[in-house]
């Protein structure tokens, strides 16, 4: 098996990172992930986390940003644009992802419109930053797949506007909350997955359950992740263990899995 490196969401350690920084990503490097995938940056500038990871031989893999609340034209789209390059320049990361926050208006031709709408702002992004040798990916919810269109799903009709220069980041327990075929989303978009959140779903107990507990098919989900996937990225939500203990402990199921 081809060796795929682990890296940690660090929204999945948001309490520990926010109240010291510095000490949570050594205890993240200490539990032997390779990298680290930002949703925020807890108050310090690209450069000091630079430092930081530097000095802990940590990668960053990856920036969430929230692309759609920023127009696709004018000064606003253009500042946020040459930050977000800058900032990726900076970490060292390739990959930059937004995600999904439309709105769900109950009429079905305003609900598909504004989908592919959003698809295509990826789309423009993609363009606009692929000369910079940045990366623009889309990260899914569940609400993807929960949501019919016109007997679509919104996947769907994501999936059919998105160029094939946007990769997908998929988020393996949202999808599968969402009703979402984990596996076949794996097999259709197979080398559009340079990252993957590997996040645990149970039907019975939500969320709670680590990595190996819950009902997802980790094994296929491994599998299917060789032949383009460059980095495994470990997010976990739930409370119901010490965040700490959770990420380190999936880390450690994850492992055997891959030997």
């Amino acid at each position: 098996m081809r060796r795929i490196p682990f890296a940690l969401q660090l929204h999945s350690t948001r309490e520990a990172c926010a109240a010291d920084l510095p000490g949570a990503l050594a205890a993240v490097a200490e539990m032997g992930y390779e990298g680290v995938e930002f949703a925020e940056t807890f108050g310090y500038e690209a450069g000091e986390l630079r430092r930081m990871l530097d000095d802990l031989g940590l990668r960053a893999v990856g920036m969430h940003t929230w692309w759609q609340r920023v127009p696709l034209a004018g000064p606003d789209a253009e500042e946020h644009i040459v930050g977000a390059v800058s900032f990726g320049r900076t970490l060292g990361s390739a990959f930059l992802t937004g995600v999904g926050d439309t709105p769900f208006p109950k009429d079905q031709q305003a609900l598909r419109a504004g989908w592919a709408n959003r698809a295509e702002l990826f789309n423009d992004l993609a363009r606009r930053l692929a000369p910079e040798g940045l990366s623009v990916a889309y990260h899914n919810h569940a609400a993807e797949f929960e949501k019919v269109v016109e007997g679509e799903r919104v996947w769907d009709i994501l999936i059919a506007h998105l160029s094939t220069d946007v990769l997908i980041q998929l988020d393996t327990g949202s999808a599968f909350r969402g009703g979402g075929d984990v596996l076949a989303i794996l097999e259709q978009c197979a080398k559009r997955v340079k990252t993957i959140h590997l996040k645990p779903h149970s039907r019975t107990a939500g969320t709670r359950p680590l990595i190996g507990d819950d009902d997802l098919p980790w094994d296929e989900i491994l599998h299917l992740c060789q032949p383009g996937t460059e980095w495994y990225i470990v997010e976990y939500e739930s409370d119901g263990y010490p965040r700490m203990e959770a990420v380190r402990r999936c880390l450690d199921a994850l492992r055997t899995m891959v030997v």
